[in-house]
């Protein structure tokens, strides 16, 4: 099943950064039922998961570059 990180996570003894799309086996989580579940920091990969991470990403890029520019002071 392919799914999209939306936080960091660690899977399969490696580090899975945010927007990162990986493969994922449904098989090694289960809960009490049997049935299987996902860790909270991925969602499957469609289409508008993919534009949704994308959006998020960019934000917080715009959010980091403004406060860098705030930090910076004003011009002289």
């Amino acid at each position: 099943m392919r799914v999209i990180a939306t936080k960091l996570g660690f899977y399969n003894r490696r580090r899975i950064r945010i927007g990162e799309e990986f493969e994922f086996n449904p098989e090694h989580l289960k809960n009490k039922q049997g049935k299987q579940v996902l860790p909270q920091w991925v969602v499957p990969a469609t289409a508008e998961a993919r534009s949704a991470i994308v959006t998020k990403r960019r934000s917080e890029a715009q959010r980091a570059r403004d406060a860098a520019v705030a930090s910076a002071g004003p011009k002289r």
